[in-house]
């Protein structure tokens, strides 16, 4: 029994290196995104990867290895912000390498209202919008298709839209009169 646990740990290792590696700093990215708190991204992104190592066994496709993995991140974030509520807290350093053209008070209002938004709505915009990922990506990320993630995404910037409006964030631009 000993060498079979032996040799399933270390063909996990070698499928984590080959997979998972090379993802890991997009993983820790997506997660500061998410979480805005680049604590909170490193705790999870831990726990992430421990689960993932644990788990290469049921990974299908290799060549969603990425995917999988993010799905188990978000997963562990939703975790952790259920155990430690207090550090669920959107920032503006979120938004770094986000939006550009904005100045500091336009990124201060879009923060609040992006804290505003559900989690889903913030989830795929962050995806699409700060951390540029293509709808293929978000697809396979969030197991939907790219026709439902463009939808989504619409949606989600409707709202993101009313939502700024509402807190009187446009001057004119898109504003419809």
């Amino acid at each position: 029994m000993k060498f079979n646990r032996e040799s399933k740990r270390v063909r996990n290792k070698e499928q984590f290196d080959r997979l998972i590696t090379p993802h890991i700093n997009r993983l820790y990215k997506a997660l500061c995104a998410y979480t805005s708190n680049a604590t909170a991204a490193e705790d999870i992104l831990q726990e992430c990867l421990i689960s993932v190592f644990e788990n290469m066994h049921t990974l299908k496709e290799e060549s969603k290895a990425f995917a999988w993995a993010y799905r188990i991140a978000i997963n562990a974030a939703n975790d952790y912000f259920k155990r430690y509520p207090a550090h669920l807290e959107f920032k503006e350093e979120a938004l770094q390498g986000g939006p550009d053209g904005l100045g500091v008070e336009q990124r201060a209002d879009l923060v609040r209202t992006l804290k505003k938004l559900d989690e889903d709505e913030r989830q795929i915009i962050i995806l699409r919008d700060v951390l540029g990922y293509s709808y293929a990506e978000i697809a396979e990320m969030l197991k939907l298709t790219s026709t439902n993630v463009g939808v989504r995404l619409n949606r989600a910037r409707e709202r993101l839209r009313q939502l700024m409006r509402q807190g009187g964030y446009f001057n004119g631009g898109e504003e419809k009169n």
